[in-house]
């Protein structure tokens, strides 16, 4: 059959950007390498006009033939994604020393708790190789402490616990071991599917409503 390779793209920008290459070395969890003819950047998300070294992460920022010249009958949004020539994606990624791709997430999702950003995208990789985790979605909700707390769905397998605590017990440790205490999740929440979208994607306001109910009724209690 006709290989299967991960790539990154979007509609406004032809829609592909990078793809891992055929013939040579494909990254676990690498979206690879720019298209030729395209120039991809990463930028700091304080300050679009600060470009950022290999192994930090920031928004990604894409030059090329394939870029749309705008949203249709939307100037406002097309200002705010355009800007010298370059696409501001509003995705966040960044590049390895070998200059492939890893996305870590959108900005609108990022985290920040206590001060350290937090990517979902870095946590439900990880939760997604748990064997006993089918599917999984990290959202951030306010905290009173720490400024955002994550919170982390979880579509169990078959056989798998369900209850809050019994979640817990099994992927905080499986967590610990691979991430920042800073970055793992305050609770883990069971549910049977995740919510989604018309075009299919997780639809993580809808967790975030959950979410914030979740904790409202808790510290109701």
């Amino acid at each position: 059959g006709a290989p299967v390779i991960e790539g990154y793209g979007q509609s406004e920008a032809g829609p592909v950007i990078s793809f891992n290459p055929l013939d040579g070395p494909r990254k676990p969890f690498s979206v690879g390498l720019p298209l030729p003819g395209t120039k991809v950047e990463i930028v700091a998300l304080e300050d679009r006009g600060t470009r950022l070294p290999a192994g930090e992460a920031g928004e990604i920022r894409v030059r090329g033939p394939q870029i749309m010249r705008g949203y249709r009958g939307d100037p406002k949004a097309s200002a705010a994604a355009l800007a010298d020539g370059w696409l501001y994606t509003g995705d966040i990624g960044e590049f390895d020393d070998d200059g492939y791709l890893y996305i870590r997430g959108r900005c609108k999702e990022l985290i920040i708790v206590s001060g350290y950003n937090v990517y979902p995208r870095e946590i439900e990789e990880i939760l997604h190789a748990h064997p006993q985790v089918r599917e999984a979605a990290v959202v951030g909700i306010p905290d009173d402490y720490r400024g955002e707390q994550a919170v982390a769905f979880i579509v169990p397998e078959t056989d798998a616990p369900r209850d809050k605590a019994e979640l817990e017990a099994m992927l905080t440790p499986f967590l610990g071991e691979r991430l920042a205490r800073y970055k793992l999740p305050s609770a883990f929440l069971s549910l049977e599917t995740l919510p989604r979208t018309g075009v299919g994607k997780v639809d993580k306001s809808s967790l975030e409503q959950r979410a914030m109910m979740e904790f409202h009724e808790k510290t109701d209690a």
